[in-house]
């Protein structure tokens, strides 16, 4: 279900269920996005918060995965599994050299929670055990449309580079 915010976001939850031999599952989520601008176009932003629970007798596979490149950059990729997880990203985004080049920051936070959950073995991922952080810096392309970010995990000891494409071009890649 989509649906507006005030402040001019928008939002979404789902929910999805199922049955795997004698077992039921069903998860619950939803997320936040809020878009906010210079009115000379100096500058723009983006406010966004995601969040899901599965209940504890859900198969490995619907566990939720933070860590690394689009969720926590620095953090290994997907390095933390839970049954439920938050996160919340801001990023901002400057013009230098309109509309070619553009200078980005962002920052996120977020974690997952295990609960009564065991993970498969052979799986690396673990509990957050508590929030996660990423810092970064990135230059964006022709009309914000490619990306080149460098994250650093707070908290830990990774850095990562990115490149991505705009959210609005993700869907139809």
């Amino acid at each position: 279900m989509r649906f507006g915010l005030p402040g001019n976001g928008r939002a979404t939850l789902e929910s999805t269920g199922g049955r795997i031999a004698n077992r039921s599952f069903g998860s619950l989520g939803g997320a936040a996005t809020w878009h906010v601008a210079d009115a000379e176009g100096g500058w723009s932003g983006d406010v966004s918060a995601w969040g899901a629970i599965t209940n504890p007798g859900a198969p490995a596979q619907t566990l939720y995965l933070l860590g690394g490149r689009m969720t926590l950059p620095g953090h290994d990729y997907r390095a933390f599994a839970g049954q439920a997880y938050w996160m919340a990203r801001v990023e901002g985004t400057v013009p230098i050299h309109p509309p070619w080049v553009s200078l980005r920051a962002f920052a996120a936070v977020g974690a997952t929670y295990l609960g009564e959950a065991t993970l498969p073995d052979g799986w690396a991922a673990r509990d957050s055990n508590g929030p996660r952080g990423s810092v970064g810096l990135g230059l964006a392309f022709g009309w914000d449309s490619i990306r080149l970010d460098v994250g650093r995990a707070v908290g830990g000891s990774g850095w990562e580079a990115v490149v991505s494409a705009a959210p609005d071009f993700r869907n139809w890649m």
